[in-house]
């Protein structure tokens, strides 16, 4: 048996409500990005969601300085604990396949009505890391892959239930297995087996971008559908009112997709600006996370935005 010691990362979620505004959650998600050693961290303003990531051994110590800033940052507001879902690997142990699911849903006719709706999906037993997105009309989950199909027919009956008039389309899922992912369309069949042992490594990363100067949530939609046909990018989410971008992709591969983003950010909103926040690797059982202030190679990507903006 392998008896290295392996760190263990956990996502943790929790439900904030009693934020007034948009501006006062950016604020706010910035605050508690500071806290040493988190990453990812993400505050929805619209569904009064806050997800991070960090060591499973640091949750206390950075929920309790998360609890902190809330209580200075905002008095009014109410925290409350959604649970956390552990990301480690044994090799000797039984292994389990998770994956991300992603759904279009349509017919909502409001922000409260998605955040309900969010909050009933988050209850399947078996689900995490919900996020029903009202301005993109995105619904994502994690679960493991062997309890897809019933999570899956859970859910629908719970939006049937609770919406009867939205519409949910499936847009495929991607598995999360060993040091590799699968992308799969939702008609392809999955032939995926749980032993690689000869195939490549990829090593996959997380970018996170500040976009500001979007106008409207309609723009922000738009931009975010076009960016998400890139080759090679998945998990797209363009925030409107935290004016946050974020994606994964192979980080062999991130230059290049982060410069047709920028592109793509120049040609369908001139006014935009784009700021990067850094990006975190995701290889074996380890993340590795780098704050803007490394060395990123992003010149050649602000030289073409600029050329675009003065063709513009």
């Amino acid at each position: 048996m392998n008896n290295d010691h392996h760190s263990e990362y956990a996502t943790y979620r929790f439900g904030i409500t009693g934020i007034d505004c948009a501006d006062c959650a950016a604020k706010l998600e910035g605050k508690i990005a500071q806290i040493q050693g988190i990453s990812n961290v993400v505050l929805n303003f619209m569904t009064s969601t806050l997800t991070y990531d960090c060591d499973h051994d640091e949750g206390k110590r950075i929920e309790a300085e998360m609890r902190e800033i809330v209580a200075k940052e905002e008095p009014d507001a109410s925290v409350t604990s959604r649970g956390h879902k552990h990301h480690h690997e044994h090799h000797d142990e039984e292994k389990h396949e998770t994956a991300t699911y992603k759904f279009e849903i349509t017919g909502i006719d409001c922000a409260n009505c998605a955040a309900k709706l969010e909050s009933k999906i988050a209850q399947i037993q078996g689900i995490s890391n919900v996020v029903l997105n009202f301005m993109t009309s995105t619904l994502t989950y994690d679960c493991d892959h062997d309890e897809g199909k019933r999570i899956e027919a859970e859910m629908r009956e719970i939006v049937a239930k609770e919406e009867p008039d939205a519409t949910v389309t499936s847009k495929g899922h991607s598995h999360h297995h060993h040091s590799h992912e699968h992308h799969h369309d939702e008609h392809e069949t999955c032939e995926c087996h749980t032993e690689h042992h000869d195939e490549e490594e990829h090593e996959t990363a997380t970018y996170k971008f500040e976009i500001t100067g979007i106008d409207c949530a309609n723009c922000a939609a738009t931009l975010e559908s076009k960016i998400a046909q890139i080759e090679g990018i998945s998990n797209v989410t363009l925030n409107f009112m935290t004016s946050t971008l974020t994606y994964d992709c192979d980080h062999d591969e991130g230059q290049r997709i982060e410069a047709e983003m920028r592109e793509i950010v120049a040609k369908e909103e001139p006014e935009a600006s784009v700021t990067s926040k850094g990006h975190s690797h995701h290889h074996y059982d380890h993340e590795h996370h780098h704050e803007e202030h490394e060395t990123v190679e992003v010149h050649e990507g602000r030289d073409r935005l600029r050329r675009l903006c003065c063709q513009t």
